[in-house]
């Protein structure tokens, strides 16, 4: 069963994501700086 704000959390995951491949590039990303 998910969380109620499921969607929300999720979508911030993806706008942090997004964020960090567009400053340091997809091979340069770590898990840990996104979360």
């Amino acid at each position: 069963m998910r969380s109620d704000d499921y969607d929300a959390k999720s979508l911030s995951i993806m706008d942090s994501a997004a964020a960090l491949f567009a400053k340091v590039g997809y091979p340069n990303a770590k898990m840990q700086d996104i979360a």
